[in-house]
């Protein structure tokens, strides 16, 4: 397993899914505030206690995690997440604490980009984002269904 991706669930990894729920985590999963420095801080260092959930988000993650999909198939949950990679220990642990599964959590390399001088990269989503849907959808037959959460 490589530092961009962790599968939670080695089964999901054998199966084809027919179903794959794609989340942002921050104002979508976590209610985050990172509008001013001063936020942003303060969300960097909170402990995964600390961390709220949106209402109804983990309730509907777990629901969605072991629901049968209409064919009858599996269904997969993945998150691609503009947080940093420093911040993987906290909240992997805020989602063990939700009682919610992942079999895959994608965090930006934030620390590599502010390193190699790539600033705009460090706010810049579309340029992330886009080619790791891309990646996750590649080599999945085109009935497998996805539904994305955030943005």
């Amino acid at each position: 397993m490589n530092d961009k991706t962790t599968a939670f669930d080695s089964q999901a990894e054998l199966t084809v899914p027919s179903v794959i729920y794609r989340w942002d985590l921050d104002k979508t999963y976590l209610r985050t505030d990172f509008d001013t420095v001063r936020a942003l801080l303060r969300t960097a260092f909170e402990g995964a206690k600390e961390k709220q959930t949106v209402p109804g988000a983990a309730t509907l993650l777990r629901e969605l995690r072991g629901a049968v999909a209409p064919d009858g198939g599996t269904s997969r949950v993945c998150f691609i997440s503009g947080s940093p990679r420093q911040m993987r220990r906290v909240l992997m642990e805020k989602l063990r604490l939700d009682g919610v599964e992942a079999d895959e959590f994608i965090l930006k390399p934030n620390l590599r980009n502010m390193l190699t001088g790539r600033f705009r990269a460090m706010r810049e989503q579309v340029g992330y984002k886009l080619p790791a849907l891309l990646a996750g959808r590649s080599g999945l037959p085109p009935e497998t269904r996805e539904v994305c959460f955030g943005d």
